[in-house]
């Protein structure tokens, strides 16, 4: 039995292979690509997702490593395994700030391909010269190349707000602008990150370049799918199970709700986050731990929140469009809107394809957080930023949970009045206090316990929370008495369609102050 898991620090796929670790098939998903001779293909996914790891399979394929691959998919296929030059450029190694030194970086890398190729380079030129060089000498000999790009937009999002983004761009738009002259030669090409823009040249004039990002038939080739857990950890689920001593349904359920989740296309299976289920098995299978974490655009992501007045609360009851062309660039501009974040945010991973509505032949997405590990994650960092760190490793949010359980809302109340306490004004005060609310009962929750502005035939309703013996029913009213709040959820029947639940039903009505900026008061009436 092994044990080593994938933990996305083990990304090469000789070493997964080699050194004992578990690997879950994906090559049926490379075969289909690497038989389309000629093609050129692009998929955007969240990082931690296996993406290098993926560049990595497709380099043994080309380099003819067929030894590494047996027992999977694709060596029993007909494929030919013939072998080809490979350029593989991984630009999560790049740290460069300047065109300068971003020049250099590429400049340096390509001559060092071209030395394993026997074939020399000047090292002085450009990095645009260097790579139509080096694609001259592979054409001269009658080759064909394969061209893999990891994180191809790392530079541009680590640099967004670098004076030197421009010339950046510019190295870059050289650098891929050579593809494109050389598209006759190239036998493969796969290019993969987190984002897609559209400055970048290599998104215009390139004809074959196809984007498989939202493709139905590729959404589950990063993660893993329900059969594709149960198939390849079930030895490791025997074990978790045995040393917790959890039924087997609450086990895969409680795994579920914390690491599956995330949607890459309208009608993809969902799949699990495969970092997060490595470290989890990693750790014993037992301890259900947020192990996903996203830091490197944390920074970036709470500064256009801010600067959109995001409301959690009500910002993601509106869908986006699949037609729209997020361009992450567009993210330092003033127009910077509320769909450019969510995209940004699905893109990034913390929020994944919820409902899919079709209205007059147009698909639109309602995007919605994939389960509780990344609802806690972004929450934890959304608290932090506007309490000023004083949430940051709180245990807060648990006791409240504790409360809850316990039928103690005046002491849930006093606690939430603390959060509320230690805030940064926002723009919206009125409506930000109904986002921060479903902040906090989001940090330690699960997400599908609860609904924000819940529909009714005559009215809606602001929050309600679903827990396991009980159900909350929120009203907010600001600078009004709570019982006018607890009055609407009478007057409008909110209570009667969750009756038939069996649950305890808590009405809840909270005053909001504008001017303390806090809860005034709330009341509350069991039924």
């Amino acid at each position: 039995m092994a044990q080593k898991f994938y933990t996305s620090n083990n990304a090469s796929f000789g070493i997964l292979r080699g050194g004992g670790y578990l690997y879950v098939d994906k090559t049926r998903f490379l075969y289909d690509l690497v038989i389309q001779e000629g093609n050129m293909f692009f998929c955007a996914r969240p990082r931690r997702f296996g993406k290098t790891l993926t560049v990595s399979t497709l380099e043994a394929i080309f380099q003819g490593k067929r030894e590494l691959f047996k027992g999977l998919y694709i060596d029993s296929s007909d494929y030919d395994w013939k072998t080809y030059p490979v350029i593989h450029v991984n630009f999560a190694d790049c740290s460069e700030k300047s065109g300068q030194e971003l020049d250099d970086w590429i400049r340096d890398l390509l001559v060092a391909i071209g030395r394993k190729y026997q074939i020399v380079l000047d090292p002085h030129k450009p990095c645009r010269i260097a790579f139509k060089n080096l694609l001259d000498a592979f054409q001269n000999r009658g080759e064909k190349v394969v061209i893999l790009i990891d994180e191809y937009d790392k530079v541009v999002s680590d640099n967004l707000y670098n004076p030197e983004l421009s010339d950046l761009q510019d190295v870059l738009s050289s650098f891929y602008s050579v593809i494109k002259a050389y598209d006759s030669i190239i036998r493969f090409a796969f290019l993969t990150g987190v984002t897609k823009y559209a400055k970048l040249s290599v998104f215009s004039g390139m004809n074959n370049l196809r984007d498989i990002s939202l493709d139905d038939s590729y959404a589950s080739m990063f993660g893993y799918t329900q059969e594709e857990l149960e198939q390849n950890f079930a030895p490791y689920i025997e074990k978790g199970l045995k040393n917790s001593g959890m039924d087997r349904n609450v086990y895969l359920s409680k795994l579920k709700r914390m690491y599956d989740g995330y949607r890459f296309s309208s009608g993809g299976e969902s799949v699990y986050n495969p970092v997060s289920v490595g470290s989890f098995f990693s750790a014993g299978g037992t301890n259900f731990a947020p192990y996903w974490a996203e830091t490197g655009n944390t920074k970036l992501l709470l500064d256009v929140a801010r600067k959109v007045d995001f409301n959690l609360a009500t910002d993601l009851e509106e869908p986006v469009s699949t037609s729209s062309s997020f361009d992450i660039t567009r993210l330092t501009q003033s127009d910077v809107s509320s769909d450019d974040l969510k995209w940004l945010l699905y893109q990034s991973g913390y929020l994944t394809i919820g409902r899919i509505q079709v209205i007059d032949d147009n698909l639109f997405y309602y995007l919605t957080f994939p389960n509780k590990e990344v609802a806690q994650a972004f929450c934890s960092s959304l608290l932090s930023a506007y309490t000023k760190g004083k949430m940051t490793g709180t245990y807060l949010p648990s006791l409240m949970m504790e409360a809850l359980e316990k039928d103690d809302l005046a002491f849930f109340m006093d606690k939430l009045k603390s959060v509320y306490a230690s805030l940064s004004y926002p723009t919206k005060p009125t409506e930000f206090v109904f986002s921060m609310a479903l902040g906090v009962f989001l940090f330690f929750c699960n997400p599908s316990a609860i609904t924000n502005e819940e529909h009714t035939s005559i009215g809606r309703i602001d929050m309600v929370f679903r827990l396991e013996k009980a159900i909350y029913i929120f009203e907010y009213k600001v600078d009004q008495e709570p019982e006018v709040a607890l009055k609407q959820i009478k007057d409008k029947h909110y209570a009667d369609r969750f009756k038939a639940e069996g649950k305890a039903i808590h009405l809840v009505g909270i005053s909001f102050s504008s001017k303390t900026r806090n809860i005034s008061g709330w009341k509350e009436e069991s039924i």
